[in-house]
């Protein structure tokens, strides 16, 4: 696989982790904001804006950030498992692909981010030295 296409991958991976944590700090951020206007309101100071004047202009951002991840998530679980069954490493092994789709499906970007790392992030040299240093056991 080319490296731009593991890039790609790596990108479309993590990206709804960005999102999910850029959407806790949007509401950290409205929560301060109700907070400190609180606090300026118990001081008897004139505030700018109403509570519900912040929430609704919140709220817009709030709802792209949505729309955003559920995309991405979607993407990302389309190429995910459309790569499982076209890799040649997993074609030799149904139960492993089986496995490494339910993986993605339930665990969703999780899933995916391990995904990456397993199967599409080491080179083909990184992958023969893992195996060489598995251990191997035959029963005789």
């Amino acid at each position: 696989m080319k490296k731009s296409t593991k890039i790609s991958m790596g990108i479309l991976a993590f990206l709804p982790l960005i999102l999910l944590l850029s959407y806790f700090a949007f509401f950290v951020g409205i929560f301060i904001e109700l907070f400190s206007m609180a606090e300026s309101a118990n001081n008897n100071q004139l505030t700018s804006t109403a509570p519900e004047h912040l929430f609704s202009r919140y709220m817009i951002g709030v709802i792209v950030l949505m729309g955003l991840m559920l995309l991405s998530s979607l993407t990302l679980l389309i190429v995910y498992i459309i790569h499982i069954m076209n890799n040649p490493k997993l074609k030799q092994n149904t139960t492993l692909q089986l496995i490494w789709a339910l993986v993605v499906l339930f665990g969703s970007f999780i899933g995916a981010i391990v995904y990456f790392i397993i199967e599409i992030y080491p080179t083909a040299s990184q992958k023969d030295h893992i195996e060489e240093k598995s251990p191997t056991t035959s029963i005789s």
